[in-house]
């Protein structure tokens, strides 16, 4: 049995869910934190302060408030409105393995969900309901939005799903059914915490074995454009923004150039640049930015 608390789970273990259907479960130490995270959900949903995501609109509509009867409705047409991927559908293993990443998140408890809905979704992994989720539609950095919508409409009875080795598609309601599990009916914020992340595209990334000498291979460039572009580079650097996901991987690729530009404060900013004083510039919303 492999055990989910967001932070220990290995890529052999992955492979293992994706490839070998390994049993999974949620770790009894993530129970804590992921009812905490659910109780300021609960809390911030029954008051009268706008909080984004909860109780407002999304996007442009951020500061629609949303009466307190319709916050579920909210995040069910969420997952609807957001499940316009299209494509061959990703094969099972990258759809088991998305599933495991998103519930590894999920256990984190920095998300507000219910554990019942997480449960839910190890339950899926184990009685081998797999949501069909078309392989195009991802917004990259911003989001697999589209493969987690339908990879999540499969947990309130909607979208499509596979059971088993059984290769028919059918409704999200029947292949629940079909393991003899119930749909889930959505609470406030759920929508957004299910489909907030790229965990698709980790999955299809996962079988790639030389992923450390791929991530050196991707740091050069990325070294090379942030000096030929002269990019911004503290928000890069900031000691807590590496470390709170507790990854090797991203801490190391966070301080990848630091050989170059970032290590030396930005020094290397030619001394007639108007943007010249010694340290990086603030207030630019992405990393990396081309000047004119």
């Amino acid at each position: 049995m492999i055990l989910l608390d967001g932070g220990s789970l290995e890529l052999g273990e992955l492979r293992a869910i994706a490839d070998d259907y390994a049993p999974v479960a949620l770790a009894p130490s993530a129970a804590a934190g992921i009812d905490a995270s659910r109780a300021v959900v609960d809390r911030k949903a029954a008051g009268t302060e706008a909080v984004y995501g909860i109780n407002t609109g999304f996007g442009a509509l951020a500061e629609t408030p949303i009466p307190r009867d319709a916050l579920g409705a909210l995040q069910l047409n969420l997952l609807r409105s957001h499940a316009a991927g299209v494509g061959e559908p990703l094969p099972v293993r990258a759809v088991r393995a998305s599933m495991a990443l998103r519930a590894n998140v999920l256990a984190k408890g920095f998300s507000g969900i219910r554990r019942s809905t997480i449960e839910l979704l190890l339950d899926m992994l184990n009685r081998r309901v797999h949501p069909k989720v078309p392989s195009r539609g991802s917004v990259g950095a911003s989001g697999d939005l589209a493969p987690l919508a339908h990879l999540s409409l499969v947990l309130i009875g909607e979208g499509d799903a596979t059971v088993g080795e059984d290769p028919r598609v059918m409704s999200g309601r029947e292949a629940l059914a079909a393991a003899g599990l119930s749909p889930t009916t959505l609470m406030p914020k759920e929508g957004l915490a299910l489909i907030n992340g790229t965990q698709p595209s980790t999955a299809v990334a996962a079988p790639v074995r030389p992923s450390h000498s791929c991530g050196q291979a991707a740091c050069r460039p990325a070294r090379v454009s942030g000096e030929h572009l002269r990019a911004a580079c503290r928000q890069r650097n900031q000691p807590v923004a590496r470390t709170l996901r507790a990854r090797t991987g991203c801490i190391l690729t966070s301080v990848c150039g630091a050989d170059t530009r970032c290590g030396a404060r930005c020094a290397r900013l030619r001394p007639h640049d108007p943007d010249h004083r010694g340290q990086c510039r603030h207030g630019q919303p992405h990393g990396l930015r081309r000047r004119r």
